[in-house]
């Protein structure tokens, strides 16, 4: 199965007020659906981000920075701050940046 980013690692998440939304939360669902999508931090697809993907101090994804999924998927995301209040979302689909090498 061919991989593709979602997320590169310059990625930063923020809060309402311009701050880092560290200790955020990013849950992936199937479009449509509250169904927990699986989503990867290489490549391969065999290293599956736990549930919900939590942010680093910075507000962004911890170890490489990057965010893989399955080739052509269809996802919705919603992200909630560290006291597990949605801030956006779930709404989607989500658009891939780019086929992975």
């Amino acid at each position: 199965m061919a991989a593709v980013i979602l997320a590169a690692a310059a990625v930063q998440y923020f809060d309402d007020d311009g701050n880092p939304l560290a200790g955020g939360k990013l849950y992936f669902f199937s479009t449509g659906s509250d169904t927990p999508a699986p989503v990867y931090s290489d490549s391969d697809l065999t290293i599956e981000y736990s549930v919900p993907l939590e942010l680093d101090s910075a507000g962004r994804v911890p170890e490489s920075g990057l965010i893989y999924c399955a080739d052509s998927p269809s996802l919705d995301l919603q992200i909630d701050d560290q006291n597990d209040v949605t801030i956006w979302g779930p709404a989607g689909p989500i658009v891939t940046l780019a086929p992975a090498i």
